[in-house]
C-alpha cells in the first residue's frame, strides 16, 4: 500500500493545490480610483506627486547602470508602483479614461511605426513620414480608436509585444527607458505650468492665479502624455524585474 503514496500524490498534487493554494487576485484594472494622496487635489498636486515618485527611481538608477541591486529593487517597486498610482489619480482629476489613452497611443503608435519599417532602428516616426503620412504636425490627430488596455498586466504585455516586433530591446536598457519616461513626464507637467491652481470641484472650474484656463488642445495632450508615462513605466517594470501588478496591490496596503 505505502508503494502507492507516491504516485498517489503525482496525480493528485495538482489537483489539491487547485483547491488549497489561494486563488490568485484578478489583474488590476487601470481606470479604477487610487487613494494617493489622501486628501482631494487639484490635477498640478497630482502631477508634483507623481514627479516625486520619478524623482525617487532616478535616485536610485543613478548610482547603478542598468538594474537596481537586489537591496534596491523594493525601493525601486515601491517608487514605480507610487508613480502609477499618481499617474492613475492624474487621469481621474482630468476626466480622462487612463484604459482608453492608453490604447489609442499604442494603435497611434502602430502607425507612425510600422514593424517592417523601423525593425531593428532607432530613429523618429518623422524618418518614415513617407510611407505613413504622419508628419509632426498632424502627429496628434493620427491615431484611431485602438482598442482599450483594461489591466496593468495588459499594459505591460502590450509594449513588451509592440518593442519585440520591432526589434527595439537592443535600445531599451533600464536607463534609457528611465529617461524616455522623465521626458513624458516633464511634457505632462508643462501642460500644467502658468495655470495656478484648479478649485476643488473637479476638471474645468475656474483657475485661482494661473495665467489662462485650459483649452481642448491641452485636453488632448494630457490624454497622450498620460498613456505615453503608463506605457513606459510599464516597459521599465518588466525590465528591472518588478512585477508591476502586484507592487501596486502592495502600494495600497500601505495607503
Amino acid at each position: 500500500m505505502s508503494s502507492l503514496v507516491p504516485p498517489l500524490l503525482f496525480l493528485c498534487g495538482p489537483l489539491l493545490s487547485r483547491y488549497l493554494s489561494p486563488p490568485l487576485p484578478p489583474p488590476l484594472l487601470l481606470s479604477l480610483p487610487s487613494p494617493l494622496p489622501r486628501a482631494p487635489a487639484s490635477p498640478r498636486h497630482l502631477v508634483l506627486a507623481m514627479l516625486s515618485s520619478l524623482g525617487r527611481l532616478c535616485e536610485l538608477f543613478s548610482s547603478s547602470p542598468s538594474y537596481p541591486s537586489p537591496a534596491q529593487r523594493p525601493a525601486a517597486a515601491s517608487a514605480l508602483a507610487r508613480f502609477f498610482l499618481a499617474l492613475r489619480a492624474v487621469s481621474l482629476a482630468t476626466g480622462h479614461e487612463l484604459s482608453a489613452e492608453v490604447g489609442r497611443k499604442l494603435a497611434l503608435n502602430a502607425r507612425k511605426y510600422p514593424a517592417e519599417l523601423c525593425y531593428g532602428k532607432a530613429g523618429k516616426y518623422t524618418d518614415y513620414t513617407g510611407e505613413t503620412g504622419i508628419a509632426k504636425d498632424r502627429a496628434s490627430q493620427a491615431g484611431g480608436a485602438g482598442s482599450a488596455v483594461a489591466t496593468v498586466p495588459g499594459v505591460v504585455a502590450a509594449i513588451g509585444e509592440f518593442v519585440r516586433e520591432r526589434g527595439w530591446a537592443q535600445f531599451h536598457t533600464p536607463r534609457n527607458v528611465l529617461l524616455a519616461l522623465s521626458g513624458e513626464a516633464g511634457e505632462l507637467a508643462e501642460v500644467f505650468q502658468w495655470k495656478g491652481e484648479a478649485k476643488y470641484g473637479g476638471w474645468g472650474c475656474e483657475e485661482a492665479g494661473g495665467a489662462g484656463a485650459y483649452k481642448e488642445a491641452d485636453r488632448v495632450q494630457i490624454g497622450q502624455e498620460l498613456a505615453d508615462c503608463a506605457i513606459y513605466a510599464a516597459r521599465l517594470s518588466e525590465l528591472i524585474g518588478v512585477d508591476l501588478d502586484m507592487a501596486i496591490r502592495l502600494e495600497l496596503r500601505k495607503a
